[in-house]
């Protein structure tokens, strides 16, 4: 995997997410916005305990994706563990559409430094079509959930 500091194919420095900061977490709202189950009884802590696990591990392998660092794999594991773990203790259905909400907001900014990275020759096509079907598969998740359609096996 290449580094900021490297060249693409065509000879320009390859530069990954410049604009955006650093330290946002895209799941780091959640806790403000979501009602979550009580953790009231000694697995819901744990499952509570779980969530936020989840979400520092990926804050922190976000933050280094941004600067060429990290594995795609790891970065999207992290975020589908979020995603799993918050909807488990989400409270209410709006919860889970907020939660499924930015999941894909994490979803499409890894499609945009993906894509900037593979048109700056950073990475193979299929890194991107991974990221893009993660997007894709994002994207149908959420409108499952706000159309109240079972969500099927299979789509990871």
């Amino acid at each position: 995997m290449q580094t900021p500091n490297q060249v693409g194919q065509d000879g320009k420095p390859v530069v990954f997410g410049k604009n955006e900061p650093v330290d946002r977490n895209p799941f780091e709202e959640l806790v403000k916005d979501v009602e979550f189950l009580k953790a009231d009884t000694p697995e819901r802590k744990l499952m509570k305990d779980r969530c936020d696990s989840a979400r520092r591990e990926l804050w922190l392998r976000y933050d280094e994706f941004k600067v060429g660092r990290g594995t795609l794999d790891s970065l999207i594991g992290a975020g589908i563990r979020v995603r799993d773990s918050a909807l488990e203790i989400a409270a209410t259905r709006e919860g889970r559409v907020k939660i499924l909400e930015a999941h894909l907001a994490l979803t499409k900014s890894q499609v945009e430094l993906d894509k900037a990275r593979f048109q700056a020759g950073a990475i193979k096509e299929q890194e991107y079509q991974r990221t893009l079907y993660c997007r894709l598969d994002a994207e149908i998740r959420l409108l499952r959930e706000k159309e109240g359609k079972p969500l099927t096996t299979g789509s990871r």
